[in-house]
């Protein structure tokens, strides 16, 4: 989406998981939109107006989880250093090699879900409605439109 310079070394988006009930989107709700690379890929939620990237949700409203992009907040402190590097294998060159702290990631993702099924918050989101449905139907990209995307 035009923001090559916000990547981390080796092409990583720097991502940090919150879940989506803690997300207030206090203007411009009107220009999320959402794309898909597959038909079961994740939601890529955008904005439309300037395509910077907001989140990526898994494919269903019922997995109270967003990786939110790390360089829109303007304060990066309070995350600490990076605690998980994921899918290394697919890392442009100078990237790292080895998957880390894929175990503590996944524990902190179960232990977050559990707690937003049992306060009642799992289901909300600014990107899905009270029904489960995508605010924006998503924009699910064809295999010639992927290849396009992955050249830019």
């Amino acid at each position: 989406m035009g923001r090559i310079d916000d990547l981390e070394p080796g092409g990583g988006c720097p991502l940090v998981q919150v879940l989506p009930a803690r997300i207030e989107i206090t203007d411009g709700e009107d220009q999320i939109a959402c794309l898909r690379l597959s038909p079961k890929g994740l939601h890529r939620w955008y904005a439309r107006c300037c395509n910077t990237p907001l989140a990526n949700t898994v494919g269903s409203s019922r997995m109270p989880l967003a990786g939110m992009w790390r360089p829109l907040f303007a304060q990066t402190d309070p995350f600490g250093p990076v605690a998980t590097l994921g899918f290394t294998k697919a890392a442009l060159p100078g990237g790292p090699r080895r998957d880390k702290g894929l175990g503590r990631m996944l524990g902190g993702l179960l232990k977050r879900t559990l707690a937003a099924y049992l306060n009642g918050t799992a289901r909300q989101s600014p990107f899905f409605d009270a029904f489960g449905a995508p605010v924006s139907p998503p924009l699910v990209l064809d295999q010639t439109q992927r290849a396009a995307a992955y050249v830019e």
